[in-house]
């Protein structure tokens, strides 16, 4: 019922909103037209007064031309211009006066002429009825007028002779005719005898009604009247003509009916028995007559407008209530039971003549048990005239009641509604569905929801998250995202009373409202839908009752509204074009990186963008320029440079490695691109792995110790990358200024150029031939492309002279290519330098250095003072050799070194004599040989005495240096090659055969021996 009610309250705001624009529209378009029509006449009269002007002042030059006064000319024409026109008035007053009048005495004329003519016809027709009836006629009719039977005047006589005319015109008045032309009269049972057969008693109506399908010969005119032609008096026989005789049958018909009983039958002319059947019939006949009246009487009467007319006033006729209400609804709103309300209600006349009321009961029985209605008589009020009722309330329970009060009025019934409606909460939402529209990511907009009490009672409300009872995973991932946030307005905020608003909960006061505040912060570009409950307290009517079960079903009472949000989530329009992570990849200490920051701009103005480093990388990301405008469209460029620093890389350090120092750290930090006039950026992230370009050397210092001339010192330095970013290196040094040319020389092996991986370590070999007697220190110098570093190696060593010295090329020896199986051989010559010392030397080939085919004759020596030695070396390579890695070196406890060719030991590759049959490999030996001086051990064999040729020269040697051991070095070069000519009838090689043999190749082998 309540949403009824608020449903016809909607549709009546609705009709009459309307009905209001409706008024106003149509106000307008006439006030348009009005304004237009009365400024067409302005603009009309407006030109035609400058039209007069501009002719006037023509004139008024020509008459001062001429000399006259133009004011004066003007003024006398005016004046005779007006004088005419009140002359053209009068005139045509007094023309239109004089046909007025003599439109009346036309009239008048015609009037007059239609009353003679009237009279005359009335002369005309009583001297007729006089001739025509006769002297004893005359008498009669005399007789009847006195008695109030007989017809007065000549309409009556006519009524009499024809019972279905109308009356006469000539005794209509002007207004009636006129009355009678607009509203015709219709023919009914009850009005055709006329005047004279209704004042003669109501069962003669109803029988002269009747046709004659009842008896049809019984209303003939024979035995209507049951009248016998009178014989004629003596001395007045005489030939009656046409209409002698119908006038004579017409009033002897007068004459009988006058004469005749109550029934219309002249019992004198009949006898007994047919006076009584004739009386039968009548009464039958008026019975059936009298039955039909009372159904036409129910029939009106059952009409609820048979008492009702139409109001007619000046041609005009009324249509619609003839009395307003005021208020139009009588209301009683938020009742009490056991308390009286009383209404004042104003009734007004608003036809167009003098109408009446009076109050009808009430329908419905149950609203007159409580509707009471109390007023005094009006009688007859005017138009625009009031009175006042009183209407009472007294309710007997707490439910709403609709009812209509009944006023009975001149031209009908018209309804006053009455409105009760108890003390009740009635709590909607004005509008339950918000859309938020289009928002952009990161911002948020707040819309307002009104909780409205259209009723008198209070109720609390608590909002719910929750979409449905055990929806619980949907209610969590819902607050999870919380994409829509609603509280009550002015949550935290103390009350007068000391209470806090609660933010999802509280209370709608009676016909007031609660504002809940709605919050859309989209996460993600997407349409989003959500709702929320309301749910009501008791919001059934607050009533003191001591049945405790109906107080329980109160108080169960509730309500549930709903509340519907839909927006959906724009992307910003300034945006990256996809992009949300700035990656500097991995970048190193010192070193400068740049990267191009692209800003596009899809939304339709120009947009302010500024991009701030965060804190944490300030002095160490540089941002060009710092802001930028991005037309719509188009984009903008931003220049990110970073460049990492020792304090950067400290600040993000978490773990430091094993020697103390991290070799790398991982940074990830938050940028905001800011749009002005947006409150929220938008975010990409500065991602990047720094670490170390830092070189390590093992070890850290190169001491060649005493090198001889002519021979190179090599000691191997292992270079190790800090980083995990590949490094491109130099080595150069040293410089001038610390060792000529011609004082040593420097190498470097495999090659002075090379490229170090991340955290990889690289063995170089840095050889030191010293070329003059003494100490040199000097330094080696490391240059890395990867931040253009150098890196200092110290270096020191002593060239001496050596012990034993090399004839004949120096202590390298070549011998040329050699294949398996076969040898090839060479000599050096040793020569003891000393006059006066003994040496022994030691040749010590390694492990893989006889297993790979070089033998050396002899091994050990003595040489005496000036004594030449020859030392022959003898290279055979095996024919099967294991795969080995090109550039391997076997260091022995000797320190003797094994070597390759630079080409194979930079390119690290692995090589075995089937893999490269036809070429030369090259193949390098760098052997150890150890000398010592022999003099206390020959002293010993002498028996303690020192021969003269060591006593001349005794300071020579200096007594620390008979104990030294001096080391040389011997470089052998060559090559191993595949052999032209394979020999098999060798020993091994039947052996080799026939262990082919057994792999499926013996019938070959065979073959091959029997040629051989």
């Amino acid at each position: 019922l309540i949403q009824a009610t608020v449903a016809d309250a909607e549709r009546f705001e609705k009709t009459k909103h309307e009905d209001d624009v409706r008024r106003l529209l149509e106000l307008k378009r006439s006030t348009d037209a009005v304004f237009s029509s009365v400024s067409r006449a302005v603009a009309v009269k407006k030109a035609a007064r400058d039209r007069k002007a501009r002719r006037r002042a023509e004139e008024a030059a020509e008459l001062l031309a001429r000399g006259e006064n133009p004011h004066l000319t003007f003024r006398r024409r005016d004046a005779q211009a007006k004088a005419a026109r009140d002359a053209r008035r009068t005139r045509d007053a007094h023309e239109s006066r004089l046909a007025e009048i003599k439109q009346r005495l036309a009239r008048e004329e015609r009037e007059l002429d239609r009353r003679e003519r009237a009279a005359e016809k009335v002369k005309r027709t009583e001297l007729y009825f006089k001739e025509g009836l006769g002297a004893k006629a005359q008498q009669r009719r005399d007789a009847a007028r006195i008695s109030g039977v007989a017809p007065k005047n000549a309409h009556d006589a006519k009524v009499l002779r024809h019972p279905d005319a109308a009356p006469l015109e000539s005794l209509l008045t002007t207004r009636e005719m006129a009355l009678r032309e607009k509203y015709p009269l219709q023919k009914s049972e009850d009005s055709s005898p006329g005047r004279g057969v209704a004042r003669r008693g109501r069962d003669l109506v109803g029988v002269a009604s009747l046709s004659a399908e009842y008896e049809p010969n019984w209303n003939a005119p024979a035995v209507a009247t049951g009248a016998t032609e009178e014989p004629p008096a003596r001395g007045q026989e005489r030939d009656v003509g046409e209409d002698d005789a119908s006038s004579v049958a017409r009033s002897e018909a007068l004459r009988l009916e006058l004469a005749s009983s109550s029934d219309g039958v002249d019992a004198a002319a009949l006898d007994a028995a047919e006076a009584a059947e004739r009386r039968a019939r009548a009464k039958k006949v008026a019975d059936i007559e009298n039955a039909r009246l009372l159904a036409v009487a129910a029939r009106r009467a059952a009409d609820p407008t048979r008492l009702y007319r139409k109001q007619v006033t000046c041609g005009r006729v009324f249509e619609g209530d003839a009395f307003a209400p005021s208020p139009r609804v009588v209301a009683f709103d938020d009742f009490v039971v056991g308390k009286k309300y009383t209404r004042k209600v104003t009734l007004t006349n608003v036809s167009y003549a003098a109408s009446t009321f009076r109050v009808l009961p009430f329908e419905d029985h149950a609203h007159a048990t409580v509707l009471d209605v109390s007023y005094e008589h009006p009688g007859k009020m005017s138009a625009g005239m009031s009175h006042v009722i009183y209407v009472t309330f007294a309710p007997k329970a707490l439910v709403p009641l609709d009812a209509y009060l009944p006023l009975s009025t001149t031209t009908g019934v018209t309804f006053v509604p009455i409105e009760c409606r108890p003390r009740v909460a009635d709590v909607r939402v004005v509008a339950n569905e918000l859309d938020f529209g289009e928002v952009v990511v990161g911002e948020s907009v707040a819309l307002v929801a009104e909780l409205r009490n259209e009723g008198a009672a209070a109720t609390p409300f608590v909002l719910l998250r929750s979409l449905l009872d055990g929806d619980e995973k949907e209610t969590k991932e819902s607050e999870k995202k919380e994409v829509f946030k609603v509280r009550v307005r002015g949550a935290g905020r103390v009350r007068d009373d000391g209470s806090t608003v609660s933010a999802a909960e509280g209370i709608v006061p009676g016909y007031g409202s609660v504002f809940l505040d709605v919050t859309f912060a989209p996460g993600d570009p997407r349409l989003t839908e959500g709702r929320c409950f309301v749910e009501l307290g008791d919001v059934s009517p607050f009533r003191e009752t001591s049945d405790v079960s109906e107080k329980k079903s109160s108080s169960e009472k509730s309500q549930r509204l709903v509340l519907y949000f839909r927006g959906v989530g724009a992307p910003p329009p300034v945006h990256l074009g996809g992009r949300d992570v700035c990656d500097f990849e991995t970048v190193a200490l010192g070193c400068a990186y740049r990267q191009v920051l692209e800003v596009r701009n899809r939304g339709r103005v120009a947009a302010r963008v500024s991009v701030t480093p965060p804190a944490t990388l300030v002095g160490a990301l540089d941002i060009l320029p710092d802001a930028c405008f991005v037309q719509p469209g188009s984009l903008s460029r931003f220049s990110l440079k970073f460049k990492p620093d020792e304090t950067l890389f400290s600040r993000f350090s978490e773990n430091g490695s094993p020697s103390g120092r991290a070799l790398e750290v991982a940074i990830e930090e938050t940028c905001l691109l800011r749009i002005r006039g947006r409150d929220a950026p938008v975010p990409f992230a500065i991602r990047a792995r720094v670490t170390r370009s830092d070189v390590s050397f093992d070890p850290p210092v190169l001491d060649f110790g005493d090198v001889p001339l002519g021979e190179r010192g090599v000691l191997q330095l292992r270079v190790t990358n800090g980083g995990a970013i590949a490094q491109k290196f130099g080595v150069c040094g040293p410089e001038r200024r610390e060792m000529d040319v011609s004082e040593g020389d420097v190498s470097i092996a495999p090659s002075r150029f090379g490229e170090m991986l991340g955290f990889e370590t690289v063995s170089l070999d840095v050889g030191f031939a010293p070329k003059v007697v003494g100490e040199k220190v000097f330094c080696v110098t490391l240059k890395s492309l990867l931040g253009a570093r150098e890196f200092k190696i110290p270096c020191k060593g002593w060239g001496v002279n050596p012990v034993l010295e090399f004839e004949n090329g120096g202590n390298i020896l070549t011998l040329p290519p050699t294949a398996p199986r076969e040898a090839s051989s060479g000599s050096v010559f040793l020569l003891n330098p000393s006059p006066t010392l003994e040496r022994t030397f030691e040749i010590v080939l390694g492990d893989e250095t006889t297993r790979r085919g070089l033998r050396v004759a002899p091994h050990v020596a003595t040489l005496a003072p000036g004594e030449r030695k020859r030392v022959r070396f003898e290279f055979c390579p095996p024919e099967v050799e294991e795969p080995r890695v090109s550039g391997e070196t076997d260091a022995s406890e000797t320190g003797e070194t094994t070597e390759t060719s630079p080409d194979l030991a930079g390119r690290g590759e692995t090589e075995t004599e089937e893999d490269s049959p036809n070429d030369a490999r090259p193949e390098s030996f760098r052997v150890a040989m150890f000398v010592k001086n022999t003099r206390s051990l020959r002293l010993a064999a002498m028996g303690g005495e020192t021969p003269a040729h060591m006593l001349e020269a005794p300071s020579e040697i200096p007594p620390a240096a008979e104990e030294k051991v001096s080391t040389q070095h011997i470089e052998v070069r060559t090559a191993t090659h595949a052999p032209a000519i394979r020999v098999l009838n060798l020993p091994e090689y039947r052996r080799d055969a026939e262990s082919d043999a057994g792999s499926g190749d013996a019938s070959a082998i065979a073959a091959d021996a029997a040629d051989a």
